[in-house]
């Protein structure tokens, strides 16, 4: 993780941690090459929404709790190792930054289990207020600069807290915590140029080892 990442603890309205600068440019040049390999081979990396959980969580018949495109790492790498991101995301879950002694929530939090989830959101994309079922969750947002899409702002609905996603920050936040992403909008040839909104989600939880 950048040494020099700005990390803020908030305990109201409820607990949460607001990263900003998350990882260094050099991280960032090895995460882009990954997924510029992703996007390459866009259909046989990202899966339809039922494929990645909660889509089809909804009262409407037939209806979409998500519109966006995604997989799990642990789908496609048999060892996390061999993927940058995964590897460099272990710096911050594995080196106790989300364990925050000024948070009531997160002091003291370790997580042993993390699934990784990559997401993108392109052209009308949007994921409607749900829960995930986790201790903790963290949304790492970035995309590439120059920015070529508006909306597909990350909400807190019962709370009206909303985040811009601005590139290489995340929000860690309990995992029932109702959230949704707004619906995105951009261009076609954009998104087939590699500028969608890409979100790292992180679902976070401590098993016992004796379980």
């Amino acid at each position: 993780m950048n040494r020099d990442c700005k990390v803020t603890v908030k305990n109201e309205p409820f607990p949460y941690l607001f990263f900003e600068d998350v990882f260094d440019q050099d991280a960032l040049d090895k995460i882009w090459r990954e997924f510029d390999y992703y996007k390459d081979n866009f259909e046989h990396f990202f899966r339809h929404p039922r494929e990645t959980g909660a889509a089809g969580h909804t009262d409407i018949p037939n209806g979409m709790l998500k519109r966006n495109k995604g997989f799990f790492f642990h789908d496609i790498w048999h060892n996390p190792n061999h993927s940058s991101l995964s590897r460099i995301s272990q710096e911050i879950f594995y080196k106790e930054s989300v364990n925050q002694s000024e948070s009531y929530y997160f002091r003291d939090f370790l997580p042993n289990e993390i699934s990784i989830l990559c997401s993108v959101y392109g052209p009308e994309d949007y994921y409607l207020p749900h829960k995930d079922a986790t201790i903790a969750t963290g949304c790492l947002w970035l995309y590439k600069e120059p920015k070529k899409w508006e909306g597909g702002k990350f909400r807190f609905v019962d709370y009206d807290l909303e985040f811009e996603c601005n590139n290489n920050t995340m929000v860690v936040f309990p995992g029932g915590m109702q959230h949704e992403v707004t619906e995105i909008e951009m261009d076609d040839n954009d998104f087939a140029d590699g500028y969608g909104r890409y979100t790292i989600s992180y679902f976070m939880n401590v098993r016992n080892p004796n379980s």
